[in-house]
């Protein structure tokens, strides 16, 4: 049985379709069976074995320099994944994307507006979760006021809560040493790809590589000066200047616990 080298827990929105489907462009990573996320430890884990997650992966022969892994973006934020991973593969390297939680939040909601439009629903739902809690025509704000004032139950709707990372990230600390889990910043990775892919790799032990080209999959671009990309969309000053107070208390607890500052973010 193969179990992962690597899994990618997170965040959504936050570049890791991409960061994922570079890595297996590398001659010595292989790509596991599914796609990119296979959710066994946070939707799988009651109903399937250890086993069967390891079947979820190519066979590597022991000695091999060959490597694999997932990336599923809820172990982040599901904060019973940490202790699962860490009983299951203890070894395991892990990497999280860490995106400006403003431009996170904002993402996910026109994630969430267009998949309700396209009836995509199972897109962030994962299963047949009702979206009592959602309506079409739900502006960013109300989005907002609705998980602040504690109206939205269901976490798959919750939009601000997913760019706490501090509070994450502190999980996994109980139990995986800070030297096994590599931080990457979403907006360094899109800027100057080649250096951070090569830390990475130097990360997970393999030789140096670089891609001919570097991956931008699903990007939800909501800047109306930036005409890349698909679906833009503008948001109003009032509610981005609202998101960086909301966020400013929870990257400084991030900057505390990393040691350091996340450059260009808090506006």
């Amino acid at each position: 049985m193969t179990l992962p080298d690597f899994i990618i827990i997170g965040a959504a929105r936050c570049g890791t379709t991409s960061l994922y489907f570079d890595l297996v462009k590398h001659p010595q990573i292989l790509p596991n069976r599914v796609w990119k996320e296979i959710n066994y430890f946070d939707l799988r884990w009651k109903d399937y074995s250890p086993s069967w997650y390891g079947d979820r992966f190519p066979a590597i022969e022991e000695g091999s320099k060959l490597i694999t892994g997932e990336a599923t973006v809820n172990y982040l934020h599901d904060l019973e994944c940490a202790k699962r991973i860490y009983s299951t593969v203890p070894n395991v390297k892990l990497i999280a994307t860490l995106r400006n939680p403003i431009d996170r939040a904002i993402s996910h909601y026109f994630l969430f507006l267009d998949s309700w439009k396209k009836g995509r629903r199972h897109v962030i739902l994962d299963g047949n979760i009702p979206w009592k809690e959602w309506k079409e025509d739900k502006s960013l704000d109300e989005v907002i006021d609705d998980e602040i004032e504690g109206r939205i139950s269901n976490r798959h709707l919750k939009i601000l809560n997913k760019g706490r990372y501090a509070e994450q990230l502190k999980e996994y600390y109980k139990y995986f040493p800070k030297k096994q889990l590599f931080i990457i910043q979403s907006e360094k990775y899109f800027e100057t790809p080649i250096k951070v892919y090569a830390d990475l790799l130097e990360f997970l032990e393999i030789s140096p590589f670089k891609p001919v080209k570097f991956e931008h999959r699903n990007p939800y671009i909501h800047d109306d000066k930036n005409d890349t990309g698909k679906g833009i969309y503008p948001v109003k000053i009032e509610t981005r200047q609202r998101l960086i107070e909301y966020f400013k208390p929870f990257n400084q607890e991030l900057y505390k616990l990393l040691g350091y500052e996340m450059e260009g973010w808090d506006k």
